[in-house]
């Protein structure tokens, strides 16, 4: 049984008008679907089926709003606002806090120049400043350890 355009177009037209009164209870009703077990199973299983368009769908989605992905990532990961990196970024007029330099290493996925690095101690988990790439890994690299540093340093200044 075909069921004509005209007519489709009328229910569609009443439903929303419905949807609209009832903004509240069909946002209920969807919440309290979705929460269903057999919802969750058909909707794994839709994903699955379709993996390739749904992993489009996302990282179009990713691709359009990557700099609010970078923001919520960094103000989980450090417990602070994005407005705090921002003046943070002001503040180191746009250089690292430890070479002077602006950031030049490029992302290899999106060959757009990175981020400055939030530097924090692993310790207290408090953020010291924004950091070049090189400056951060090297930070990594001895492991925070101001002894090594003071070798370096003394290895570097020999002739």
């Amino acid at each position: 049984m075909k069921i004509t355009t005209l007519k489709v177009q009328k229910k569609y037209a009443s439903h929303r008008k419905w949807v609209d009164k009832n903004r509240e209870k069909f946002l209920e009703y969807h919440r309290e679907y979705n929460r269903r077990p057999e919802a969750k199973k058909r909707r794994r299983e839709l994903r699955k089926k379709n993996l390739d368009k749904y992993r489009a769908v996302d990282n179009a989605h990713y691709a359009r709003n990557r700099d609010r992905h970078r923001e919520l990532s960094m103000a989980k990961r450090y417990n602070f606002s994005v407005e705090y990196y921002r003046e943070l970024f002001v503040k180191h007029n746009n250089l690292c806090a430890i070479c002077h330099k602006p950031e030049k290493s490029l992302d290899r996925r999106n060959n757009r120049i990175r981020w400055l690095s939030v530097d924090h101690c692993h310790k207290t988990n408090k953020v010291r400043g924004l950091l070049c790439q090189n400056c951060n890994q090297a930070i990594g690299l001895i492991h925070e350890d101001v002894s090594i540093l003071n070798k370096i340093k003394k290895y570097l200044e020999q002739k």
